[in-house]
């Protein structure tokens, strides 16, 4: 069979994750997908994104209202005509990849009519449906994978048939260090260079290669690591007949090992089930999950198979499934199948309990509702599980996988069927789960959504689902939870971002970036037609069409400091929360901090390929995104970069620095030195003068050679047929490419080994050569090598086009001309030098700052008095040509160089697209898991509506009720292995400061009449209190205010690092005139004052205020330190905001 053509453009964030290999596999297998309800959709959406050759779908029930809460392809035309599911989506899911054949399958289903298929995918089945597909499945040989949501209960399960081989268990790149030492023994122990830990298991496999002395281990059959002693040290067998290890630059590598599975059918698996953990608090819970699944479904089948599930929050029918459940029928164990619920008040049941009656009870009186959410989540699981049936890459579900999430539901009798009785729109279906009160506040509610990529496309097309920001007309607005009177107020007189409405409720997308083609494969709300749109709009246009009553409004601004005036006070202070959908750590901090602030919900998640998270930011009690930090990125030292490069990322690195030297530096450094008649002097005495003296020189040199020249009368005469079929530019261009071959690949690495020979030593007596450091060998150019000839011709074709011209290089003909042109450049012949090269950072930096001047003064002299000569060129601008991940050229140049350093040190070559994605810190991506971490975004917000709802009193929330930070949850998932880990958020950390008697200040959420001023009283300070207090406001203002407010005088006032108060200071006699005339000035004035720059043109600034400690009568007792308020904002008057806007123009027209 002929490979299919994969899409490397489109699916290139993929290929990362998957691997040709895995994709290929995937691209030849068709999937049948039965059952299209909200988990079907999910299912059939991913598996089209991620190119599996063809999706039929099965479904022939008539559309209802209640599918619409989680069908996002599902109209309300379609409700009201009872349109076949199936037929339904097809036209939408057929337009996301035009690779993939989206059909209809009508036919039965039975073992010959599912053998055309390598999956089969049963969703929301009754259980006699599912069982008769698994064994059509057995049957003909096809991988079966069950899914199925029932309200807050999710259930995956996988059979992929007695014997299923996973060619790559985990889809991580196999562990690669370097060798120190191995012992000869019985039981052989492999040390590895202390820079990296070896990273392995008992059981792995290893190989070896470059092993001195025990070269018997060199390209040895993979050997098992027998046991690890620590980091970096682990055991492998006999070694024992071996020669002994000598020191050198040998490796071990870790060799991926095929992995087989053998699944039973679902009939045998549902008496004897294996799970796999998704909560570790409820562990002892799967038991009695699987057996309420069951009794779901034997409640469902009573009468022939076909029944209803329990109706909404009917507690007689849930406790009719929890009989059935506790039966021999359905696996239970009696009365002990579920933990007795504990009374109101009491301790919970310990985490080592089975599942409670009480959470029983609410999944059962919630199993008829569709959940969006939920939906997605076990969408995202099963079109993993059917991949990987696909593909053979990554391991499978063992057998059966369990989201129980009764803690999103309302406790058990907060609700009653007539709270969630249908009122046949389109929430009908969440209804059933979180009642009318539930809803209503959700339609009203108000959510910023920052970024529209993978996740952003998501998370709006679940906002939309779940009715966010998007009631029924005629339904009747409810307040937001979150807006105060004033700030609603301010709300309604502001416009554009500014605004928020406090009644009608809305949704902002904000993003920054367009379309492009790449993101098609997982940002599931744009087509090929929309390439080049921006992304906010794009998708508010695709939400908008899945709900039409969503208030969604699209923006193209950064949310950062610089854009305050634009998502201001009034427009925090009207959300309800915050999704986070964005790429770097900086800008998830800044929204972190704002969220603090204003104590604002945030709801934070991202994706690495397989891996995601999801964080719960909750004011008030958990920790925020900031409070954490991930360990720095260790940075790779410059002499490994430029002399001693072990790994291809060294390689890479250092390609890119030549690539952005070569091509963007040198030509700005020409562009100044042509404009600028001071640039000699600006760069004397800089570190990088002779550096940038050669690029400048350089280019110069190859536009002066590009220049046309008149033909001498020798070659007139000798006629036409011997001149060379290469423009001058393109002569010039190779010729500087052959030139750029010969320095960095020969010449450069024969001055290495010159400088340290092969015998060369340490001080310590070792090898030199041995460790991390590999001995290079110069390259001889060859024209006939396809690297050598893809280095030149990228080089050149990237060199004219920063002289302003073009060259071909797209027939084979001319690269042939240009690796011509390039061998028949006389280049100068190696000589070596007595130079002095660094073995570390350590000794170059000592060598640098012996150099003192940063140059040699002669080589300098000798570039500049070049300069002269290329009087005609200098009135030319060169292009400037900065990296770009995407552009085919300029990866193909970059892996080129990469690959040439890397064969000159021994190091295995890296293709193309896997040195762009180095390189350009490309994240791998694929759709399941930015699906499955938006759910369990989703769940979240379900939770967080409830506690808004409750906080609004009982008179509107009925019995629903706050939900405790111990009904969140945080995850993590990596669907290679597969991991679905939910825990409880960390809860933030607070401190006591002692108010003493007489200070006035109140802390937020008590009411003045609540709290005795007159006593000593005890303020329990957390991250999430803030202090607000508005502009203008002279120092002495805020110092009498804090000294009023808490009863303690102010030893210091602090703006990030400019100290704008300290006590001890402004005690000092000598300080005595400053201080009269600061305490006048207002805080915006005192900080121009202290720094000698005005502050930034935003609405506030936060200031760090710390308490002089109470005096103490007793002499001798320690000094102890004052405590630190919580953050202070500061926020400017309308003058004081304007001063700093026209300050801020002068600055920059200066």
């Amino acid at each position: 069979m002929a490979s299919p053509a994969i899409d490397q453009v489109q699916l290139s964030r993929q290929l990362y994750v998957m691997g040709m290999e895995a994709q290929t596999r995937m691209a030849q297998s068709d999937v049948l997908v039965v059952g299209m309800g909200g988990v079907g959709v999910e299912i059939a959406k991913n598996l089209a994104l991620m190119g599996v050759k063809g999706v039929a779908i099965h479904d022939p029930t008539p559309a209802s209202w209640a599918d619409l809460a989680s069908n996002f392809y599902l109209s309300e035309a379609d409700a009201e005509a009872g349109t076949p599911r199936a037929s339904a989506c097809l036209p939408k899911l057929a337009e996301l990849n035009s690779s993939v054949r989206v059909r209809l399958h009508t036919g039965s289903l039975g073992a010959t009519d599912v053998s055309r298929f390598a999956v089969v995918v049963g969703c929301c089945l009754p259980l006699a449906d599912q069982l008769a597909l698994n064994a059509a499945c057995r049957s003909a040989g096809s991988a079966f994978v069950l899914a199925e949501a029932m309200g807050a209960l999710g259930v995956v399960f996988c059979d992929f048939g007695s014997s299923f081989v996973v060619r790559d268990p985990t889809g991580e790149e196999p562990v690669v260090r370097v060798v120190t030492a191995v012992t000869s023994e019985a039981d052989g122990v492999v040390t590895v260079h202390p820079s990296e830990r070896h990273g392995l298991s008992p059981g792995d496999a290893v190989t070896f290669d470059g092993i001195q002395g025990m070269t018997e281990l060199n390209g040895c059959p993979p050997r098992r690591v027998t046991s690890v002693l620590d980091g970096h040290r682990f055991r492998i067998g006999d070694t024992s007949g071996f020669a002994p290890f000598q020191p050198g630059n040998g490796h071990v590598k870790q060799v991926v090992q095929p992995l087989t599975v053998s699944f039973e059918p679902l009939d045998v698996s549902l008496e004897r089930p294996t799970f796999v953990a998704t909560d570790f608090a409820k562990t002892s819970r799967l038991a009695g999950t699987h057996a309420l699944w069951r009794g779901l479904h034997a409640f469902r089948g009573r009468d022939g198979g076909a029944g209803r599930l329990p109706a909404a929050w009917d507690i007689g029918e849930a406790e009719e499934v929890l009989a059935l459940a506790e039966g021999e029928g359905c696996g239970g164990s009696g009365a002990s199948t579920f933990q007795a619920s504990a009374p109101e008040g009491c301790a919970p049941p310990p985490p080592d309990a089975p599942l409670s009656r009480e959470a029983a009870t609410r999944l059962a009186c919630a199993s008829s509702a569709t959940l969006s959410p939920m939906c997605s989540v076990v969408g995202a699981m099963a079109a993993s599980e059917a991949l990987k049936a696909c593909s053979g890459k990554f391991t499978p579900i063992s057998q059966w996988m369990y989201l129980e999430a009764s803690e999103a539901l309302p406790p058990a009798g907060a609700l009653t069927p007539a709270d969630c009785a249908a009122r046949g729109d389109r929430y009908d279906g969440q209804r059933r789960a979180v009642g009318s009160a539930v809803q209503d506040q959700l339609c009203h509610s108000s959510w910023f959504v920052v970024g529209a990529g993978a996740i952003g496309c998501e998370a709006l097309k679940t906002l939309a689902m779940m009715g966010v920001a998007a009631p029924i007309p005629g339904s009747g607005p409810a307040s937001s939870s979150s807006s105060s009177g004033a700030a609603a107020a301010a709300a309604d007189s502001s416009t554009a971002a500014g605004s928020a409405g406090a009644k009608a409720g809305r949704v902002v997308v904000t993003d920054m970036d367009s379309i492009e083609k790449s993101n098609l494969s997982r940002q599931f709300l744009f087509r090929a037609a929309d390439i080049g749109l921006p992304k906010s709009a794009t998708a508010a246009a695709a939400t908008a069409a899945m709900n039409p009553l969503i208030r969604v409004e699209a923006m193209e601004t950064r949310v950062a400091a610089d854009t305050e005036d634009v998502f201001d006070e009034a427009f925090w202070r009207g959300l309800d929360g915050v999704v986070t959908a964005l790429d770097n750590v900086e800008a998830r901090l800044y929204v972190d901090n704002r969220c603090v602030q204003f104590g604002k919900p945030m709801l934070e998640s991202g994706t690495l390929g397989t891996k995601g998270h999801v964080q719960v930011v909750l004011p008030g009690s958990s920790v925020s995104y900031g409070s954490t930090s991930d360990p720095a990125e260790v940075s790779v030292p410059v002499c490994t970069l430029k002399s001693f490069p072990s790994k291809i990322e060294h390689t890479i690195q250092w390609a890119r620095d030549w690539f952005e030297g070569e091509f963007a530096q040198a030509a700005e450094a020409a562009n100044a030195f042509a404009a600028d008649s001071a640039f000699l002097a600006t760069i004397a005495g800089t570190p990088t003068r002779v550096e940038t003296l050669e690029r400048v020189v350089g280019v110069f040199a190859s536009a002066s050679a590009a220049a046309p020249a008149q033909p001498s009368a020798a070659a007139a005469a000798a006629g036409a047929s011997a001149a060379s079929p290469l423009s001058p530019v393109a002569r010039a261009c190779a010729a500087w490419a052959r030139e750029q071959f010969e320095s960095l690949f020969n010449h450069r690495i024969a001055q290495l080994c010159h400088t340290f020979p092969a015998d060369a030593t340490n001080d310590d007596g070792l090898p030199f050569w041995s460790g991390t450091k590999r001995r290079p060998r110069p390259l001889a150019f060859d024209p006939a090598d396809p690297l050598h000839r893809t280095f030149v011709a990228s080089a050149v074709r990237l060199r004219a086009a920063m002289l302003g011209t073009e060259v071909q290089t797209d027939t084979e003909e001319s690269v042939d001309a240009l690796a011509a042109a390039a061998a028949a450049t006389t280049v100068a012949p190696f000589v070596a030098k007595d130079e002095q090269i660094a073995r570390d950072d350590e000794e170059l930096a000592a060598m640098q700052e012996a150099k003192g001047d940063g140059g040699d003064g002669d080589v300098a002299a000798g570039l500049e008095a070049r300069l002269p000569a290329f009087g005609a060129a200098k009135g030319r601008h060169f292009a400037v040509i900065a990296f770009e991940k995407d552009d085919d050229l300029h990866a193909s140049l970059l892996a080129a160089a990469s690959n040439l350093r890397a064969r000159n040190y021994g190091i295995e070559e890296l293709d193309v697209m896997q040195t762009r994605r180095i390189a350009g810190r490309i994240i791998p991506a694929i759709a399941t898991t930015t699906a499955l971490v938006v759910g369990l975004v989703g769940l979240e917000l379900l939770k967080l509506a409830q506690t808004q709802l409750a906080r609004r009193g009982p008179a509107v929330a009925g019995r629903v009720r706050t939900k405790p930070i111990t009904d969140h949850r945080d995850a993590f998932v990596n669907v290679a292995l597969p991991v679905l880990t939910v825990t409880e958020p960390m809860e933030c950390p607070a401190t006591t400061v002692r108010l003493p008697a007489g200070a006035k200040y109140v802390p937020p959420g008590l009411s003045a009449d609540a709290v005795d001023v007159s006593v000593a009283r005890e303020w329990r300070v957390t991250m999430w209190d803030a202090v607000d207090l508005k502009g203008p406001m002279t120092m002495q203002e805020l110092l009498d205010w804090a000294e009023e407010q808490f009863g303690m005088e102010v030893d210091s006032v602090n703006i990030e690092m400019a100290t704008l108060y300290n006590a001890t200071m402004a005690s000092m006699p000598m300080r005595a005139a400053v201080t009269r005339q600061r305490a006048s000035m207002t805080i915006p004035k005192v900080y121009e004052a202290v720094t000698g720059t005005p502050l930034p043109a935003q609405p506030s600034v936060q200031l760090l205020v710390t308490l002089a400690p109470p005096e103490e009568d007793d002499d001798d007792e320690e000094e102890e330190e004052g405590p630190e308020l919580p953050v202070v904002t500061y926020w400017m008057s309308p003058e004081e905001l304007d001063e700093l806007r026209a300050a801020s123009a002068t600055k920059a027209e200066a």
